[in-house]
């Protein structure tokens, strides 16, 4: 998975006693979570970190709340490649 730091929006729903991310949105993007694979807790200082790893759009994501700062960041993506020949038509559009 690929590292990423970057600080997200997200729409999250609170079911069961737990919250779960449903719609996030990175670089001028919505993506809804499709799938919940894993959901764990750390702490840093007095901080309580929640850490999920979903499926959006084909992909996986790592998202990341802080229960102090209140913000949301994306912390890893795992994304699909292509297809090679959609990767090749695109790279002829460019030239």
């Amino acid at each position: 998975m690929e590292q990423i730091e970057a600080s997200i929006k997200v729409v999250a729903v609170f079911q069961d006693g737990m919250m779960r991310p449903h719609l996030f949105n990175w670089e001028d993007r919505t993506y809804k979570v499709t799938d919940l694979h894993s959901y764990y807790q750390t702490k840093e200082g007095r901080a309580v970190i929640y850490n999920w790893t979903v499926s959006a759009s084909g992909n996986t994501y790592a998202l990341q709340w802080n229960n102090q700062t209140l913000a949301w960041q994306l912390v890893g993506v795992d994304e699909v490649p292509e297809p090679q020949s959609t990767q090749s038509w695109r790279r002829y559009q460019k030239a």
